[in-house]
């Protein structure tokens, strides 16, 4: 059993890669309600909503792939006691990593930004001014939460999201830091944002389309189905051979001019 569930997580980075496609991106929106609790709240109910877009590889289902994914969040939280009602609000910019595996997508994130409580007198106006409320007074801070969500994806581009979150407020209590959390369920959207091309289709002239030299069968080859060959044309015996033409034969040798005799030469005179 231990051996089957390693080998299951082992495979699941190889199966979140399998059958991707290009780099795509798209939109998602979603939206939750839940149970909200916060340092010097009571546990209330909270609902929350997000928007923004996603870019990975994923594949046309939504079964297989990988994205990041970047938002805007508004999360408000109320805490209800006898005769009085205390807010939360935050708003919030988030990132996520989401592992789409078949039916189930796996969500891990952050986010961080503004935060404001309002006590129940001064939400209320029962204060004339807020320094008389025994101190009471409007708490703007800051907050900072991680999260992991579980989705089960009954459709293409719908989920059912369970949600778990916690982090802090800086400076919107009396003390530095306060703890904050929540546990929400809700459904989240999302789609690609696809951009049609038109196919480029070459030119063509319908008259040189539809019109090609005509075919002309070999020598020798049937021209129709059925019919035979044509009889090959004999070749033409050669005629007899013309014998050579007799060698020329040579003239006589002429013999060359005898030389002219040399004057003689007498004793006295220059050669």
């Amino acid at each position: 059993m231990r051996r089957a569930l390693a080998a299951a997580l082992l495979a699941l980075p190889t199966a979140a890669h399998a059958g991707l496609g290009d780099r795509t991106a798209g939109v998602y929106l979603d939206a939750a309600g839940g149970l909200g609790a916060a340092f010097e709240m009571p546990v209330g109910v909270g609902a929350e909503v997000g928007v923004g877009g996603w870019t990975g590889k994923v594949d046309d289902a939504f079964s297989i792939g990988r994205t990041w994914s970047f938002g805007v969040r508004a999360h408000t939280d109320f805490a209800f006691e006898p005769d009085k009602l205390d807010t939360r609000t935050a708003v919030t910019l988030e990132f996520h990593r989401t592992i789409y595996l078949l039916v189930v997508a796996l969500k891990f994130g952050a986010q961080a930004g503004p935060v404001l409580r309002l006590p129940d007198e001064v939400s209320n106006g029962r204060c004339d001014k807020v320094v008389d409320c025994d101190g009471l007074r409007p708490a703007l801070g800051g907050t900072a939460l991680i999260d992991a969500s579980l989705v089960y994806r009954f459709h293409r581009a719908w989920g059912l999201q369970l949600k778990g979150e916690v982090g802090v407020d800086v400076g919107a209590t009396g003390y530095p830091v306060a703890p904050v959390g929540g546990v929400l369920l809700g459904l989240m959207f999302e789609a690609p944002v696809k951009h049609k091309v038109a196919a480029v289709v070459p030119f063509t002239d319908p008259v040189d389309e539809h019109w090609s030299e005509p075919e002309v069968p070999p020598q020798g080859e049937p021209t129709t189905p059925g019919e035979p060959d044509a009889p090959a044309t004999p070749a033409l015996p050669d005629g007899p051979a013309t014998p050579d033409a007799p060698a020329t034969p040579d003239g006589p040798v002429t013999p060359d001019a005898p030389a002219p005799p040399a004057a003689p030469t007498f004793p006295g005179e220059p050669g």
